[in-house]
């Protein structure tokens, strides 16, 4: 049995690594009864490394076979039916969790480099959701960063954002590591997927490709470990020492986006910083922008974050979280309840996106303090939204 203070201690571990990846999917709201595959790394990054004369073939070759991978789960954005994930928030109130499991459930497998038809592989670990683990813990190094992470993650969303798991609902989590598919060893990413049953979704990491990018579980190790830091001391990394090679200090820079990877003669960051050099971008092409162009709302929150001071999952991080679950945001892709289908509409909408997100957290920001409402404020006009 763990104190008070050992669950605190262990919440505040996660810092601000944590509170970076709620405002990744800022941009990524999706209407009840679609669920959508999220991938870490750009297409865009893939599709560089896979056509660069500058590294080793069977490197070019696992990116292109990853890159391959993304189109085909990607389609689940359109064909997986599901619920609606997880409860939304009334206006300036962060929603209460469901149920509050008795212990975490999760179950682990070996993909053993078996493409998305093999999911989710060999079991190599399955708690019995009662807090009594019926087998050890996997000895498998990803597996294991698995097992240690999740359970962080899984703590700091239940304690600070009183969310259940990923459903809000208390669902089990099932996670495959060692992703791969034929041909060759080696996948660049990590993923989730949507599982087409009841209370199931599927998380997916691979091993990175031996030279240019390590192992993706190791992303993870970074994305959720280190002690407490306030924001004006964060590094605001996302998937820090994923790149083998020099010139790649992270996946994202959130305070200076655009400044994370600079691969000589292989790939560059293309995230901005500011609406100025927003990129209305086709869907073919890093699905419309949503990893290139949430740079600029992701420099909002570190931000808005610093002008408030203090752990960032406080208060900017609670406002963040509000208004990505307040309904009000997936109106914009929908009509009458349905999604948009026509790619000239979705990209017509998408800058408005920003305006609409932007007033959304202003609107949040008041259930909090005059100070707060400034703070957001001030931080959208510094990207240029407002």
């Amino acid at each position: 049995m763990t104190n008070n203070k050992t669950n605190n201690k262990t919440n505040n571990k996660t810092n601000n690594k944590t509170i970076n990846m709620t405002c990744q999917n800022a941009l990524h709201q999706e209407t009840a009864g679609h669920r959508h595959c999220c991938s870490i790394v750009p297409s865009y990054v893939l599709k560089d490394i896979a056509d660069s004369n500058n590294i080793p073939e069977d490197v070019r070759l696992i990116a292109a076979k990853s890159l391959g991978h993304i189109a085909a789960i990607h389609e689940a954005r359109t064909s997986a039916q599901g619920k609606d994930l997880g409860p939304s928030a009334a206006v300036g109130m962060t929603f209460a969790a469901g149920p509050t499991p008795k212990a975490l459930y999760r179950t682990i497998y070996d993909a053993q480099q078996y493409d998305i038809d093999r999911l989710p592989g060999i079991l190599v670990f399955k708690e019995d959701g009662t807090g009594q683990q019926s087998v050890r813990p996997p000895h498998d190094e990803s597996a294991k960063n698995i097992y240690k992470h999740f359970q962080k993650i899984f703590d700091f969303y239940l304690t600070v954002f009183k969310r259940n798991s990923y459903d809000g609902k208390g669902a089990n989590l099932d996670i495959s590591v060692h992703f791969d598919g034929d041909p060759g060893r080696g996948y660049n990413n990590a993923f989730w997927y949507p599982v087409p049953r009841p209370g199931h979704s599927q998380w997916a990491f691979g091993d990175g490709d031996f030279w240019l990018m390590d192992n993706f579980t190791e992303l993870l190790d970074y994305f959720a470990s280190g002690g407490p830091q306030k924001a004006e001391d964060a590094d605001w990394l996302v998937g820090e020492g994923i790149w083998k090679k020099p010139g790649g200090r992270a996946l994202r820079d959130m305070e200076n986006p655009g400044t994370a990877f600079d691969i000589p003669r292989v790939t560059k960051d293309r995230q901005p910083a500011h609406m100025d050099n927003y990129e209305d971008l086709p869907y073919s092409d890093d699905y419309g922008g949503v990893h290139i162009n949430s740079g600029i709302p992701n420099r909002v929150f570190v931000l808005a974050a610093k002008a408030l001071g203090g752990f960032s999952w406080e208060v900017a991080g609670k406002i963040w979280y509000d208004s990505l679950t307040d309904p009000r945001l997936r109106e914009i892709f929908s009509s009458n309840g349905r999604p948009i289908d026509d790619e000239r509409e979705q990209r017509r909408r998408s800058k408005d996106t920003f305006k609409t997100f932007a007033d959304l957290t202003i609107d949040h920001a008041r259930a909090h303090s005059p100070n707060a409402v400034t703070a957001v404020t001030n931080a959208w006009k510094g990207v240029g939204v407002l």
